[in-house]
């Protein structure tokens, strides 16, 4: 937890900001009680507001995409098994990009047949765009900055475009740190 903490919190500096952390109930037992009850600044579309760095949400608030105009703003849980993980992105994901970090190639295996996305990263995790509209994939560009792959390979997606399934693969174990 400390690691995330710190990366989280790391991201929204470089952004000159505050971070926000909507934590899963059942785990907000990992994370510092501090977090609940410190105040920052959240950078919205609307303009600034003090709101506190983590908030407890339920479970099916998973679903939720959260505003990150500025300030960077994202969901936390911690489970038991990868079963569970792949279960949790079934069922609140917009199923489009998922990666596990993970050098064991059996549970990358098990994470490639059962999660529901055509994106697969095995480390990789810097996808780009993943919204839906209409109940599909967006249409649309998207931006290749700071690195990130355009989360739908060389094709657009919608009624009448298709794509193929595509693993992103980290060959460079330096890559994991």
């Amino acid at each position: 937890m400390p690691a995330f903490v710190d990366a989280v919190r790391a991201t929204a500096s470089a952004r000159h900001t505050h971070p926000r952390v909507h934590v899963v109930a059942d785990t907000a037992k990992y994370v510092p009680d501090a977090l609940f009850a410190e105040q920052v600044t959240i950078t919205r579309a609307a303009g600034d507001a003090v709101e506190t760095l983590a908030t407890e949400i339920a479970v099916d608030e998973l679903a939720t995409e959260w505003e990150w105009e500025v300030s960077p703003e994202l969901s936390l849980v911690v489970v038991t098994d990868l079963a569970e993980a792949i279960e949790l992105f079934n069922t609140h994901s917009p199923h489009l990009a998922a990666s596990l970090i993970s050098s064991d190639a059996s549970e990358q295996a098990v994470f490639y047949e059962t999660c529901d996305a055509p994106f697969i990263g095995d480390g990789f995790t810097r996808w780009v765009d993943g919204q839906f509209a209409l109940d599909r994939p967006e249409l649309g560009l998207s931006n290749w900055e700071h690195g990130r792959l355009f989360a739908r390979s060389a094709v657009l997606s919608g009624d009448s475009v298709f794509t193929v399934r595509l693993v992103a693969s980290v060959v460079d174990s330096d890559l994991h740190r």
